[in-house]
């Protein structure tokens, strides 16, 4: 950042804003969704998206599936 801040500046003052969230997201995703290609459904791909941003976010599959299997356990 600190290596960009003229650039920031410059931008700041002609009152420009944006963000590297497209090239953050086309990242994350293209990792998992199109570099091993798959046929991927709607619903598929719904949830494959959440569990990738879950674990971006710092979540932990172990804790989703104990999760599932403490409520499926419930339910019986």
């Amino acid at each position: 950042m600190l290596n960009n801040w003229d650039g920031i500046e410059i931008r700041s003052n002609r009152g420009i804003v944006g963000c590297s969230a497209e090239g953050h997201v086309s990242h994350v995703f293209s990792s998992r969704l199109s570099s091993r290609p798959k046929g991927w459904s709607r619903k598929g791909v719904e949830k494959m998206s959440k569990l990738i941003i879950y674990k971006k976010n710092g979540g932990k599959v172990y804790d989703i599936v104990m999760a599932q299997k403490n409520t499926f356990l419930f339910l019986q």
